[in-house]
């Protein structure tokens, strides 16, 4: 099924920022959505929006305090 595919895709993703310590992951749940074209994201495609998304993410929370 595409959707459990994506879902394991980003699960990587995120394993692997994490591992190499590439990327700030907030603490807490994260609640990433996508549509149905990020199926067709490569790996590196898919791995720079998911940087971009915690990036701004991280913006985000520097800036409301």
């Amino acid at each position: 099924m595409v959707r459990n595919r994506i879902r394991r895709r980003l699960r990587s993703v995120l394993a692997d920022l994490e591992r190499s310590g590439s990327a700030v992951l907030p603490s807490g749940a994260l609640l990433i959505s996508v549509g149905p074209d990020a199926i067709r994201r490569t790996p590196d495609e898919l791995r720079n929006d998911v940087v971009r998304l915690l990036d701004a993410l991280e913006s985000r929370r520097r800036s409301a305090r």
